[in-house]
Parts: C-alpha cells; sequence; structure tokens
C-alpha cells in the first residue's frame, strides 16, 4: 500500500475580518494531497508553519495542539486500517470521527460542563445518536454558509465587472451560446459560415489568451480596448481597422442574438462600440492593363489561362467572385441576368459591353466555377507580376496608408501583390465610370441599390475630374 502522511497547516487566504485563519490537516496519500477541515481558526503569527503547532507562548496551545493530534491520529488510523485509503474513501469517516472529536474536545471546556452528562452519553452510544446532535446545530452552520455564500457572491459580482472573474455555470452558458452561434448561419454560403465559426475561435482564444472571463457582463469600454489591442497588435491576427470593425459587428451581432432570443442579459454598453473603417486604397488593372493580360494567355501554362480568363471576366462584368463561380445566370436579349448571393439585388450585364463576355462564357459552357477564390487570388498576384516584369510596368512599391483605430501605419506593396477577385469590381466601377455611365446604370449592372456600394470601388484621377468640369462648362455654353 502506498505511503501516506498528515501534518496540520494553515490557510492563510481564507484569513477573515477578525485576523483569523482556518487550521486543517493536510494528507499526503499516494503523491496526492487534500485537506481536512477542523472547524479551529487562529492568527497566523500564533502558527509554526514548519513544526505544524500551534506556538507554545500562545494561551491554550497545549489544548489545540492536543485537538489537532487527535484529528491526526482519526485520519492515521483510519488510513491505516483501510485497503485504499484515498481521500474520497475516508473522507466520510474523518467527518464522522471529527464530530466525536469536536465533542470530546468542548466536553473538558468550561462552557460545556453543564452539558457534560448528555454529551457523554451521545459518544458513547453510538455515532448515529452524534450525527442527530449534528443536526441540532445544522442552522447555526447553514447561517454562517449562507453568510459565506453572500460574500462570495458579492466578490464574484464585483470581479466580473472589474473583468477578473466568470463562474464555471457563465463560462459553460458563454461557451455553449457561442459555439451555438454559426449555427445561425448554416442556410447561408458556405465561406461566410466559415467566417463566422473562425471569428467564434478567434474571439475564445482572445478570452483565453488574455484572462478574459467568459461572461456576459464584461462587454464595456476597457474590453473594447483590450479586444482592438489582441487584434490589432497581435502577430498572429495583425488587423487594420477594417478588419477588426468586422469583428465588431459580428460581436455585435452575437450579442444582440444572445439578448433578443435567449434572454440572457448582456452589458449594454457594447451597443455603442464604434464599428471601425478605412478607405481603402483603390487598386485596378487599367484598360491597357487588362488587354496585355488577354494577350499574355499565349504565354503562360496552360492550366493558367483560366485564371486570366476569370480576371478578365469581372473586369468586364463587374460580379462578384461568388456570383461568377456559382454561374447562376440566364441570358435573354444580349444580357446576362442573375442574384447577387451577397445581397440579393438583380444584376443586369449587357454582353455588348465587350464581346470577350460571350467568348469566355461559351468557352466554359456558361459554368465558370472553375477555381476556388483561394487559389485565384493565389495565381493571379503571379501571372500578374511576370506580366508587369515582361512590359517593365509597375516596378516600384505603392504606398498604401493603413489604420489601426486612429493610429496611422505606411506600407510598401508591389502592385500585382495586391489584386485579387475584389479588384475586379473596382476596374470595372471605375472604368464604367470613366466612360461616362452614370451612378444609376453602373449600379443597376452591379445589383446595387446605393451609391455607397458604387463610391468605395470608383477610383477619379486628376483627368476624371478636369473631363467632368469641361463636360459641364461645355453644357451651359
Amino acid at each position: 500500500m502506498a505511503k501516506f502522511s498528515t501534518k496540520p497547516y494553515l490557510l492563510k487566504a481564507r484569513t477573515n475580518k477578525e485576523g483569523l485563519a482556518p487550521l486543517n490537516i493536510r494528507y499526503n496519500y499516494d503523491g496526492k494531497t487534500n485537506g481536512f477541515s477542523t472547524g479551529l481558526k487562529i492568527r497566523p503569527s500564533d502558527f509554526d508553519d514548519k513544526k505544524g503547532m500551534v506556538k507554545n507562548s500562545v494561551k491554550n496551545a497545549a489544548e489545540t495542539n492536543n485537538i489537532l493530534r487527535s484529528y491526526q491520529t482519526v485520519i492515521e488510523d483510519l488510513a491505516e486500517k483501510h485497503n485504499d485509503p484515498t481521500y474520497q474513501n475516508i473522507k466520510e469517516l474523518v467527518a464522522e470521527r471529527f464530530i466525536e472529536v469536536k465533542v470530546e474536545s468542548q466536553y473538558h471546556t468550561e462552557g460545556w460542563k453543564k452539558q457534560k452528562a448528555e454529551i457523554k452519553e451521545m459518544v458513547t452510544e453510538d455515532v448515529t445518536k452524534v450525527m442527530l446532535y449534528k443536526v441540532r446545530n445544522l442552522d447555526k452552520e447553514i447561517e454562517e454558509v449562507q453568510q459565506r455564500l453572500n460574500e462570495l457572491l458579492a466578490q464574484r459580482e464585483k470581479f466580473a465587472k472589474s473583468g477578473f472573474y466568470a463562474t464555471n455555470a457563465e463560462k459553460t452558458q458563454y461557451l455553449d451560446l457561442l459555439n451555438k452561434f454559426p449555427s445561425k448561419f448554416i442556410h447561408s454560403k458556405k465561406r461566410g459560415v466559415q467566417n463566422i465559426q473562425s471569428w467564434v475561435n478567434n474571439l475564445i482564444g482572445f478570452h483565453e489568451k488574455t484572462n478574459t472571463p467568459y461572461s456576459f457582463k464584461i462587454f464595456d469600454t476597457d474590453f473594447y480596448q483590450k479586444y482592438a489591442k489582441y487584434l490589432m497588435y497581435n502577430s498572429e491576427h495583425d488587423y487594420y481597422n477594417n478588419t477588426f470593425g468586422t469583428a465588431i459587428k459580428r460581436l455585435q451581432n452575437f450579442l444582440n442574438w444572445v439578448q433578443d432570443v435567449h434572454g440572457v442579459e448582456v452589458t449594454k454598453h457594447y451597443k455603442k462600440y464604434k464599428v471601425t473603417k478605412e478607405e481603402k486604397e483603390i487598386v485596378y488593372l487599367d484598360e491597357k492593363e487588362l488587354n496585355l493580360l488577354w494577350a499574355y494567355r499565349d504565354k503562360v501554362k496552360p492550366h493558367e489561362v483560366k485564371f486570366i480568363d476569370l480576371c478578365v471576366f469581372q473586369n468586364l462584368t463587374g460580379l462578384r467572385y461568388s456570383d461568377v463561380n456559382a454561374s447562376n445566370w440566364k441570358i435573354e436579349n444580349g444580357i446576362m441576368t442573375g442574384k447577387t448571393i451577397k445581397t440579393k439585388g438583380n444584376y443586369l450585364v449587357p454582353l455588348e459591353l465587350d464581346s470577350r463576355i460571350t467568348e469566355i462564357l461559351e468557352k466554359y459552357n456558361y459554368n465558370l466555377g472553375i477555381a476556388a477564390e483561394q487559389k485565384y487570388n493565389e495565381n493571379i498576384k503571379l501571372i500578374l507580376e511576370a506580366l508587369y516584369v515582361k512590359n517593365d510596368i509597375h516596378q516600384k512599391p505603392i504606398k498604401i496608408v493603413r489604420y489601426k483605430l486612429a493610429e496611422e501605419f505606411v506600407e510598401h506593396h508591389m502592385k500585382h501583390k495586391l489584386m485579387t477577385s475584389h479588384s475586379n469590381r473596382r476596374g470595372f466601377c471605375t472604368r464604367m465610370w470613366q466612360a461616362g455611365y452614370s451612378e444609376r446604370d453602373i449600379l443597376q449592372m452591379l445589383g446595387s441599390k446605393t451609391n455607397t456600394e458604387l463610391r468605395k470601388y470608383v477610383a477619379n484621377t486628376q483627368e476624371d475630374i478636369l473631363r467632368k468640369v469641361r463636360e459641364k462648362q461645355a453644357a451651359t455654353v
């Protein structure tokens, strides 16, 4: 059988307002340590930690030490006789025997001498009667426990508001709702659900790595700043305002859902969280670059041609990559129509805008679901890099200004590294605008209803502004 040992010790962390700390008996068995409560309390300065006993200079030290030795003897006696004296196996037996020791010790004090006959009879009869005696004192014990519980609840509330503590129940509820949140988007596009799940994983990572409690009572100004610092100044994430703003929108949607659907109370301040944004640098292929890319199809490897076709098609139609990939369109009277996946708007693209639209559609039998967006973005960068080198264009980096909250960051990137599927929609909008199409015409082709959607894509050059001024002046002549 594994060895066991016992030793009295003081729980200094539980010192009460009167300066008294609980005395326990430490029980070591099979490498595991637990404590048995004695119910005794003394001042930490009166206890010798090394010897595990009350200092001899303290009043009633001998009496208290005798009680502690009695408790040790009880534990050691039970452990010696048990086949497997783990803490769990002997704790109930120890509790019963401790009652006897307590009663015996109280019997010898002045305050208990009047009840000597009653107590002695209870001790000598059997443990059941001892337990009955304890029942008589339950009301007092319950009152003490309730008082302690109320103190702990008040502390929990205080710590929760300060962002340092959450109960297991709160954590369980928080994580349960957080992990259920992505299922709310089960009917959305797969990529959208993946984005929500990624946000959930990042939020859990934030809680774990910053020791932020899992609680719905922590969403104040401090949380916002802490969350921003984690996402923006962490090498694992390195968010800028647009990406952080998206994370905040998702957090607000989650907390609204928690309140409205599940009736959970949430700190209201989250509704005031600022959804950060930044003006994007509009990088796109101009007309010359688009034509160079189209002609470059004969110079690339066969499997790379489809990425050029997708790039040109998006530039000529203005459709999002998701809509091109879905290819849920119909063509009537020379017009390609369909419903956008993201906004459910109705796009309308005249095929006569450019003959290459029809050429590409026919080449792939009207189904352009030929490459994942991630693969497209990876390959088009490499293709454009080679194209720019071949034609000796865009060989100097572009200055890009980004923001993290109010802090400005200047970056320099080669143009091909900035090109993604989003660049194609920007290119379409900018070229249509420069060609003289009205906002209404372009929005109708895009399947959008607001000018905001258009203006975030359009890049006006100085020449465009001068041209419009001259057109206005000519119209008034």
